[in-house]
Parts: C-alpha cells; sequence; structure tokens
C-alpha cells in the first residue's frame, strides 16, 4: 500500500493506492499484527492507521486464541 486516505466524495469509501493502480471500496480490514509479541517486532502501526480512517474501530482480538 503506497497511500490510503478517505474518498472525497464524502460517501464513506475509501481509495486504496497500491503499485497496482488505485482501488475504492466500501469496507477496509487492516491486518498488521498485534502487540502480544513486542518481541517479534509488533509495533502499533495498524492501530494507528485504523484511528486515522476509521469511523469505528473494531474488536481488536487475537485471532489465534478463537
Amino acid at each position: 500500500v503506497e497511500r490510503l486516505e478517505r474518498s472525497s466524495a464524502g460517501n464513506g469509501r475509501f481509495r486504496v493506492a497500491t503499485s497496482g493502480g488505485t482501488s475504492d471500496c466500501t469496507s477496509l480490514v487492516i491486518a498488521t499484527g498485534g502487540l502480544a509479541a513486542p518481541q517479534l517486532g509488533a509495533t502499533p502501526f495498524g492501530y494507528e492507521i485504523a484511528r486515522q480512517c476509521a469511523r469505528e474501530q473494531g474488536l481488536n482480538m487475537p485471532m489465534l486464541d478463537r
């Protein structure tokens, strides 16, 4: 991902730019890992992106436990 932003049309959509092109979407899943294992290099990067882009942030839980 080279760039991630809310659509300028104000319709709640997202615009994602990658080296393969640009796409618009109504939903966005950010799967970057979690903070449970800092010894593996975990950072709050994914949470920071979610806070910047989301109207509401979903549940934060370890998925390997489910």
